[in-house]
């Protein structure tokens, strides 16, 4: 059965709300990465698989160049190529073993390398 054309629209403008909430809640720092991602692995939560990692991380806080390397390094452990990962392609179920482990790698800090890679000060 195809859903009438109102309940369809209403369902597209919830979808839309969630992840415009969703990203406002980041932004504030009213919720975190770990809470947006486990929202998204509930039935409820399904509209968030279409948000791009980028812009979530851009309303975490991460800088444009932050978000870039984070999912460049993210994609290169992979050795995948994905121009736009989505959080719907971080959780897929088919790699999400491989997938989210490497997107915290990537956004783990990195500590300055040491003695003898350091310049002298």
């Amino acid at each position: 059965m195809i859903p009438s054309s109102p309940t369809g629209t209403a369902a597209l403008k919830d979808a839309r709300a969630l992840r415009r909430a969703t990203l406002q809640a980041l932004t504030f720092r009213q919720a975190t990465l770990a809470d947006v991602i486990n929202f998204a692995c509930t039935p409820q939560g399904a509209p968030l698989l279409r948000l791009p990692l980028e812009r979530i991380l851009r309303a975490a806080g991460h800088s444009p160049a932050e978000a870039a390397r984070a999912l460049a390094h993210t994609t290169r452990l992979l050795s995948v190529v994905e121009p736009r990962p989505t959080l719907g392609w971080l959780l897929d179920p088919r790699a999400v073993a491989r997938r989210v482990p490497a997107f915290a790698d990537a956004l783990r800090p990195r500590e300055a390398p040491g003695f003898p890679w350091s310049s002298p000060s």
